[in-house]
């Protein structure tokens, strides 16, 4: 069930998209719906699968992604409309490209995984309202109302990220620091 609500928001990605960047005012309208419909089946989806107790390793893996793919679609239709500059877009991308990269690292290496934890959650979150405010922005209000907001979820998502890498690092050399303080590497 819960899978089935996030294959649900990876359905509406491409739909809000495609609203979004549209030249049509009305469209803008829609592509905030769906940006609300999407966030609210990210909600709906980790609720069921925590409380029917249905959390999958495929879910463990769809849903960041859907995530991911809409954090995305939703910077690149607003660096496409110009209402965030472009250097934004690079650097979150940058961020999870990061993260991605020393996710499969630590996999490759048989490392333990970092967990999300509170700050990520919180970041993720907020980076997920500023959006949507800056969607709102567009549809409802003189463009720059919300930026502050926005900049501010920029620099909360950066920094989570930041604190992941610390984390991944510490966990990748580990065992190298340990062999280190007893002595038994040469």
């Amino acid at each position: 069930m819960a899978n089935a609500i996030t294959a649900l928001r990876l359905v509406l990605i491409p739909a809000f998209f495609y609203f979004l960047v549209s030249p049509i005012s009305i469209h803008h309208t829609i592509a905030l719906v769906l940006f609300v419909l999407a966030i609210t089946t990210d909600l709906m989806d980790g609720y069921v699968a925590r409380n029917i107790g249905r959390i999958t390793s495929l879910g463990k893996i769809i849903d960041p992604i859907a995530d991911w793919m809409l954090i995305l679609a939703t910077l690149a239709g607003l660096v496409f409309l110009q209402e965030i500059p472009l250097w934004v877009l690079v650097i979150l991308v940058m961020r999870d490209t990061l993260l991605g990269l020393s996710y499969l690292i630590l996999r490759y290496l048989n490392k333990p995984i970092v967990k999300v934890n509170l700050y990520g959650k919180i970041s993720s979150g907020y980076i997920m309202i500023a959006l949507g405010g800056m969607l709102f922005q567009l549809v409802y209000l003189n463009k720059g109302v919300m930026s502050s907001l926005f900049y501010l979820g920029v620099v909360l998502y950066v920094s989570s990220g930041m604190l992941y890498s610390v984390q991944e690092v510490f966990v990748l050399f580990a065992d190298r620091r340990r062999e280190v303080e007893d002595g038994t590497k040469k």
